[in-house]
């Protein structure tokens, strides 16, 4: 195993493709289109496939692939999220901070 800079650890054999995410109720629920489901979406109905272990199956399904509303490694802050917490930050008597490296230059 090697360990990157940001301590994440490679994995051999576990590309990311392969991570499992919970599926949201919610989204199951009411799925977000999928961008090529056109068919679908006239339809009126979009169908979320997920296996045993809860990964979307993109064989049948017709919505997008669901995701955690979180950002994750390597993904930017939207800008008014960004802005908010600048605001929040600045707006505060005192921030206790928990659970972090506060390594979050490459997102912000």
């Amino acid at each position: 195993m090697r360990t990157n800079p940001d301590g994440d650890v490679d994995l051999p054999g576990a590309p990311y493709t392969t991570f499992r995410y919970p599926a949201c109720p919610s989204c199951l629920a009411h799925p977000p289109p999928r961008a090529d489901a056109a068919g679908a979406a006239a339809a009126g109905a979009h169908v979320v496939e997920v296996d045993g272990d809860g990964a979307w199956k993109p064989g049948r399904s017709t919505a997008g692939i669901l995701k955690p509303a979180v950002v994750m490694f390597g993904e930017s802050i939207p800008a008014e999220v960004k802005a908010a917490a600048e605001a929040a930050v600045d707006g505060a008597g005192r921030l206790l901070v928990l659970g972090t490296s506060l390594a979050t230059f490459s997102a912000w």
